[in-house]
């Protein structure tokens, strides 16, 4: 309470989407804290549809691509995108032929072979993955079939895992997902080439803007605690 009194405690924000923390954010917060006890940690969420830029006075943030407009990128590590679907769905989607289409899919992770199939979307218009989506479709040669979709990342799982259809998403925001939830036995994951996009974790902030300390040594952290936990 002292430190509080007197000042003597930095500040820093950390902008994250709407969408769900970051799964890793928890462990890397305690890192860093545990680092650096003169900080304080002020995590604000960004409203949906509000891009990075729109929100000028948060120290850094987290995005999962790299690129967005007046802002400076920091590329801690890279991802690939996955589909998530049950064996339920494949099946009644696609009928008898559905296993071999699955193991096409291990093998190509070509997202045409899964045209029949109905899909949870992420809706969120702040993130570019909107647009990588819908080149990766157009490259499939198909209009996918959405049945709901979300602003947030574990309401779009708990649909996935109840049937309702199959996700795209990070592979790592998956893993995560997957250890904190239900995980139904017939669960497939597949690897799929996309077009247009590639997840990236960085961390972003204003271009042109003088970091402050504190964000220093928070961007020094993240890269030592990625170069020893994967996403």
């Amino acid at each position: 309470m002292e430190q509080i009194k007197t000042g003597r405690h930095q500040r820093l924000s950390i902008g994250i989407s709407k969408i769900g923390a970051p799964p890793f954010l928890s462990g890397l917060v305690r890192a860093f804290v545990t680092e650096n006890p003169d900080c304080q940690v002020q995590i604000v969420e960004r409203e949906q549809g509000m891009a990075p830029e729109d929100m000028r006075r948060i120290d850094l943030h987290f995005l999962t691509y790299s690129g967005a407009r007046d802002m400076e990128t920091i590329v801690l590590c890279h991802d690939d995108m996955v589909l998530a679907v049950r064996e339920s769905v494949l099946s009644a989607a696609l009928g008898p032929v559905w296993p071999s289409l699955a193991e096409k899919m291990d093998a190509t992770g070509d997202l045409c072979l899964m045209s029949g199939i109905p899909f949870v979307f992420l809706d969120d218009p702040s993130i570019p993955q909107g647009l990588g989506r819908e080149r990766t479709f157009a490259a499939a040669g198909f209009a996918p079939e959405v049945v709901a979709s979300s602003a947030n990342d574990r309401m779009n799982y708990d649909l996935c895992c109840s049937g309702v259809g199959g996700m795209i998403a990070p592979r790592g925001i998956l893993r995560y997902m997957q250890k904190d939830g239900a995980n139904p036995a017939d669960m497939r994951i597949f690897s799929i080439r996309t077009e247009g996009f590639t997840p990236e974790l960085c961390i972003s902030y204003e271009r042109g803007r003088r970091l402050t300390p504190a964000a220093e040594r928070f961007i020094t952290c993240a890269r030592a605690y990625f170069a020893k936990n994967t996403l």
